[in-house]
């Protein structure tokens, strides 16, 4: 098969904003120390399942 004449090109990878704690039980720790400090400060968020379901409480009237 002939080779392509122009490089193929993807989309760079976004940094991860947004974790779940399932997620920080995962890393090393100092990567968890880390991802802790910026989340304490607001630069990333935290995925809370009870405030999710709580929101979905609330829209359906109960």
């Amino acid at each position: 098969m002939p080779k392509r004449k122009e490089e193929v090109r993807y989309a760079r990878v976004g940094v991860k904003d947004v974790w779940h704690p399932y997620g920080l039980q995962c890393l090393n720790v100092n990567r968890f120390a880390k991802v802790t400090n910026l989340i304490l400060r607001g630069r990333f968020d935290l995925i809370n399942r009870d405030s999710e379901m709580s929101i979905e409480g609330q829209s359906s009237g109960n």
